[in-house]
């Protein structure tokens, strides 16, 4: 939770009041404020915390509950970052493409940076947690790639209001929503899951086990005692993520072997220690 003064939130809703998202400078530094319910702010909340979890950085997103919206620290003071939409190269391809699979941001990505191994995996952790907490809303403009002064990408997330939705479509994403700009896509779930390399399926497997509904129930939990604030839907949102975690279970057992699963060393508690 953030601590502002009665002038950050005045600056806040006047710069929310003819627009969903707006940057706005206040006393702790310059954040974006973005007008929405509290079930899509409690949906923020949690895909911060889950990209946190697994080591994908994703701005620090704070529910400001009377003005009915959250802020987000500004992406533009990492070095260099850029959004995915935003890259020239990509750019070029929209010309000519209306979908862009998750490969070619790799192969594209990969020649930017140094590290092209981790970006891959990040990019991989990235779709599967999407997966998993159905988050059917990843096209290029909500997430981006920061390049430090060695040529080191770190990919960067953000804009996970519509984490826990579309659970019955969990194997087979909805083709049909609409979205703004070409989505980011590589398919279905299973076609996935049976492509990643035998270390990514190790990878991929730890944080499935991590990621229980118990361990979920946890982390909503949290989330409320932080800010001090009950939020009504939790439970239904996490019966619906209970039904999708089964559902994605038996993807998972069909294509991690046993020998990958007795070589995983699960940490059970997702719940950081203050």
């Amino acid at each position: 939770m953030i601590n502002l003064t009665d002038y950050d939130k005045f600056k806040i809703s006047y710069n929310l009041a003819n627009s969903l998202v707006s940057k706005v400078n206040l006393s702790k530094g310059s954040f974006y404020a973005k007008k929405c319910d509290q079930e899509e702010a409690f949906r923020e909340l949690i895909g911060c915390y889950v990209f946190d979890i697994i080591g994908i950085k994703c701005p620090k997103y704070h529910f400001i509950e009377n003005e009915k919206c959250v802020i987000s620290e500004d992406l533009n003071v990492l070095s260099n970052f850029q959004c995915i939409g935003d890259i020239s190269s990509i750019k070029e391809l929209i010309k000519s493409r209306k979908i862009i699979t998750l490969n070619v941001v790799k192969d594209l990505l990969a020649n930017m940076v140094n590290n092209k191994d981790d970006i891959a995996l990040q990019i991989n952790l990235m779709h599967f947690i999407d997966m998993l907490f159905s988050n059917v809303d990843r096209h290029i403009y909500n997430y981006g790639i920061s390049i430090d002064e060695n040529n080191n990408g770190c990919l960067v997330v953000f804009d996970n209001g519509l984490f826990l939705d579309y659970f019955d479509k969990i194997v087979k994403p909805p083709s049909t929503i609409n979205v703004k700009y070409p989505k980011v896509r590589c398919g279905e779930c299973e076609f996935f899951i049976k492509n990643l390399s035998l270390e990514h399926k190790k990878i991929i497997y730890e944080i499935f086990c991590r990621f229980t509904p118990y361990n979920v129930s946890l982390m909503f939990d949290k989330i409320e005692k932080e800010y001090n604030h009950k939020f009504s839907f939790k439970n239904k949102l996490l019966i619906n993520y209970t039904r999708n975690y089964f559902m994605l279970y038996k993807l998972i057992n069909k294509y991690i072997n046993n020998s990958i699963k007795k070589s995983v060393n699960i940490e059970m508690s997702l719940v950081k220690k203050n």
